[in-house]
């Protein structure tokens, strides 16, 4: 649905996910890369530390919170996130 222009239901399909199995770090990255396209940043950044928390060795939630970091001005913060996506998956 995501990739479908759909954010919205893909927002609904990804919570409803989440009361399955809470525990689900794809769910929640995903679910904070929905929130960030429509602009609730905090909110997509709570889903990705708590996919973090999870699964600490996934890049994608440090990467995401670097991006979104830097959009609010936290340089530093932004280059801590993104220094340690880089130190997770070099590629």
């Amino acid at each position: 649905m995501f990739n479908l222009g759909r954010t919205k239901e893909a927002i609904e399909s990804y919570q409803e996910g989440l009361k399955i199995d809470p525990e689900q770090a794809s769910i929640l990255c995903n679910l904070g890369y929905a929130l960030h396209k429509l602009e609730k940043k905090e909110e997509a950044k709570e889903n990705y530390k708590k996919s973090m928390k999870i699964n600490p060795q996934k890049p994608e939630p440090y990467l995401m919170l670097g991006v979104i970091s830097n959009e609010q001005g936290q340089k530093k913060e932004a280059l801590d996130f993104l220094n340690k996506a880089v130190k997770l998956d070099p590629r």
